[in-house]
């Protein structure tokens, strides 16, 4: 989806299919509105993806990567409406798609940590029980305490 936004631009198909966007629409539609909202739906797929999607920071920078160069490859190969801002929406569409791709690393960072502190958790809790029935084999009399101290 990421790959096919830029490419769905009417002016990009025109200039693919080697006629004139009026031509070929029956309308003048050079403006820099299409390109940017073909930016702009690019860019919004790669966020979702990289935020909402469960997939591994080893794999997901594929998606941020493709997001980017499409368009700057489809501005190199037919043209842009406007070439003045080729350049600065394919940067800023870089920018965008580089900021998912870290905010999914930091996402994914934090999950593990979170996922690790209850495994650790579950461990301390099963060496506590072990510990205690082994107390209660080994001791005339075994004092608990909860977790605020209090005997039990």
């Amino acid at each position: 989806l990421c790959a096919t936004t830029p490419v769905l631009n009417k002016w990009h198909i025109a200039k693919m299919f080697g006629v004139s966007p009026k031509e070929l629409w029956g309308q003048d539609i050079e403006f820099a509105g299409s390109e940017a909202l073909a930016l702009f739906g690019t860019a919004s797929n790669v966020v979702v993806v990289c935020q909402f999607v469960p997939i591994r920071v080893q794999l997901s920078w594929v998606v941020p990567l493709i997001g980017s160069s499409v368009y700057p490859i489809m501005s190199m190969i037919v043209g842009s409406s406007f070439p003045t801002n080729a350049a600065r929406l394919s940067l800023m569409s870089a920018l965008v798609c580089f900021t998912s791709y870290v905010g999914a690393r930091r996402s994914e960072a934090h999950l593990r940590m979170k996922w690790r502190a209850v495994r650790d958790a579950a461990e301390q809790d099963l060496v506590a029980r072990g510990l205690e029935s082994m107390s209660w084999l080994s001791c005339d009399v075994v004092i608990r305490l909860d977790g605020k101290a209090r005997v039990n």
